[in-house]
């Protein structure tokens, strides 16, 4: 074997190594990636569900009973988090890093009133109110930005 003759050896060998390397990298970032967007809707996720249950709890509570909730993650200026109330159906749309993420969830209470909020980094905050609906005859849930029931 000549003195050339290994270098080019050396030379293919760094190569195949530098390109495994930067194969191996690429697939762990884009893992990277995709891990952190399961985690975020995983997160609103969980926050529907617990929007879901809180609004069952104060439902059952009765008329004048009001909780304020927050969200349980933070979000960045731009980012937004809608919570709606159409009907029987909870749903959440959050705009996180420019990533849009939505879930629905049935409520197994009696809810007529259609209302929604949105959150953002400045107003993490809503209440749950429940008051008597006089044009539906029952009692009804609302989201809102304030305590008022009007």
């Amino acid at each position: 074997m000549k003195f050339g003759q290994l270098s080019i050896d050396f030379l293919f060998a760094i190569t195949l190594v530098t390109l495994l390397s930067v194969g191996i990298i690429g697939i762990g970032l884009q893992e990277t990636k995709n891990s952190k967007a399961l985690s975020i809707a995983s997160e609103v996720k969980v926050f529907a569900i617990s929007v879901r249950d809180l609004i069952t709890k104060a439902y059952s509570m009765g008329p004048g009973y009001s909780v304020k909730m927050t969200l349980p993650f933070s979000i960045s200026p731009g980012d937004f988090v809608n919570v709606s109330l159409s009907g029987n159906v909870l749903s959440i749309y959050a705009n996180i890093s420019g990533t849009m993420y939505s879930t629905s969830l049935k409520i197994p209470v009696g809810v007529t009133s259609n209302t929604s909020v949105l959150l953002t980094e400045n107003s993490p905050s809503f209440w749950i109110i429940v008051f008597y609906n006089e044009t539906e005859g029952g009692v009804d849930v609302k989201v809102a930005k304030s305590p008022n029931i009007g």
